[in-house]
């Protein structure tokens, strides 16, 4: 089994990937905008009557008084939910190019090269983005937070894991850049 038929396998399984996410992302939009143009089935959740939920250890102390889930709060959940499904999508249609490319043999080729881009600036854009729900969620509860013996503080933070991923992955293809240029330096010159 060479490493061709290896990369051509995996090329079919991000394949298969790929196409389950889009339409997995498909009907997740379709229910998310569903759901902002008609928010009366998350409306029977405001209705119901504020919950009560207490949490204390130590000197911390935190109640939660006539807290109402927010459908402004549900909904930005489910649009952020695409968007995630939708970058997903993006970096399994990446990969799908590079093993298939791969799978060919054509491994310094242009497109390859581009999918390594777009793989970095799609973790480069999530390693910002993916603090924001947590702000956001962060500030809609607050006003009904009571915390005993204590202060809190809402920052937000940049997933430094996704950032340092990222920036490899842009190095990377810089490096395969130059890479490629140089094969088809050598291709002319053959």
């Amino acid at each position: 089994m060479g490493s061709e038929s290896v990369y051509c396998i995996i090329f079919h399984f991000m394949n298969l990937l790929f196409w389950g996410f889009v339409t997995l992302t498909g009907m997740a939009t379709i229910c998310t905008a569903g759901l902002l143009f008609d928010s009366s089935i998350l409306k029977e959740v405001e209705d119901s009557p504020g919950a009560h939920y207490s949490i204390s250890d130590g000197v911390l102390g935190i109640t939660l008084n006539n807290y109402i889930p927010d459908t402004q709060v549900l909904q930005f959940l489910l649009i952020c939910a695409v968007i995630v499904m939708i970058f997903i999508t993006a970096m399994f249609w990446n990969f799908r190019v590079l093993f298939k490319n791969a799978s060919k043999g054509h491994i310094f080729v242009s497109s390859n090269t581009k999918s390594i881009f777009s793989i970095g600036i799609i973790l480069f854009i999530q390693s910002f983005a993916s603090g924001f729900p947590k702000v956001y969620i962060a500030t809609k509860i607050t006003p009904f937070i009571h915390i005993a013996d204590g202060s809190f503080k809402i920052s937000y933070s940049v997933n430094v894991i996704l950032l340092i991923a990222a920036i490899f992955i842009l190095f990377l293809g810089m490096f395969f850049k130059k890479a490629v240029g140089i094969a088809q330096e050598n291709e002319l010159t053959i």
